[in-house]
Protein backbone atom coordinates (compact mmCIF):
# COMPACT_ATOMS: atom_id res chain seq x y z
CA UNK A 1 0.00 0.00 0.00
CA UNK A 2 2.98 2.34 0.53
CA UNK A 3 4.38 1.65 -2.40
CA UNK A 4 1.08 2.11 -4.65
CA UNK A 5 1.11 5.69 -2.70
CA UNK A 6 4.61 6.48 -3.26
CA UNK A 7 3.85 5.86 -7.32
CA UNK A 8 1.08 7.82 -7.39
CA UNK A 9 3.36 10.58 -5.35
CA UNK A 10 5.63 10.79 -8.11
CA UNK A 11 3.42 10.75 -10.89
CA UNK A 12 1.75 13.95 -9.10
CA UNK A 13 4.83 15.47 -8.90
CA UNK A 14 5.82 14.97 -12.69
CA UNK A 15 2.43 16.23 -13.89
CA UNK A 16 2.98 19.17 -11.28
CA UNK A 17 6.61 19.79 -12.49
CA UNK A 18 5.26 20.50 -16.55
CA UNK A 19 2.41 22.50 -15.04
CA UNK A 20 5.15 24.67 -12.49
CA UNK A 21 7.52 25.14 -15.84
CA UNK A 22 3.98 25.95 -18.21
CA UNK A 23 3.29 28.60 -15.28
CA UNK A 24 6.76 30.03 -14.74
CA UNK A 25 6.95 30.49 -18.95
CA UNK A 26 3.62 32.50 -18.63
CA UNK A 27 4.99 34.62 -15.72
CA UNK A 28 8.27 35.24 -17.11
CA UNK A 29 6.03 36.58 -20.61
CA UNK A 30 3.37 38.32 -18.80
CA UNK A 31 6.55 40.36 -16.50
CA UNK A 32 8.16 41.11 -20.24
CA UNK A 33 4.31 42.77 -21.44
CA UNK A 34 4.50 44.36 -18.32
CA UNK A 35 7.35 45.81 -18.39
CA UNK A 36 7.03 47.10 -22.23
CA UNK A 37 3.82 48.72 -21.15
CA UNK A 38 5.09 50.16 -18.21
CA UNK A 39 8.09 51.30 -20.42
CA UNK A 40 5.48 52.65 -23.33
CA UNK A 41 3.29 54.51 -20.73
CA UNK A 42 5.99 56.65 -19.59
CA UNK A 43 6.86 57.88 -22.87
CA UNK A 44 4.47 60.02 -25.32
CA UNK A 45 6.64 59.13 -28.48
CA UNK A 46 8.96 56.81 -29.22
CA UNK A 47 11.65 56.18 -31.69
CA UNK A 48 11.12 53.18 -34.06
CA UNK A 49 14.10 51.34 -34.15
CA UNK A 50 14.46 49.17 -37.17
CA UNK A 51 16.88 45.53 -36.31
CA UNK A 52 19.22 44.71 -39.49
CA UNK A 53 18.71 41.53 -40.05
Amino acid sequence: MAKLGAEEDQQEYMVSIEEINTITKCLFLNKQLQDIFNHLSRQEHLPIRHRAH
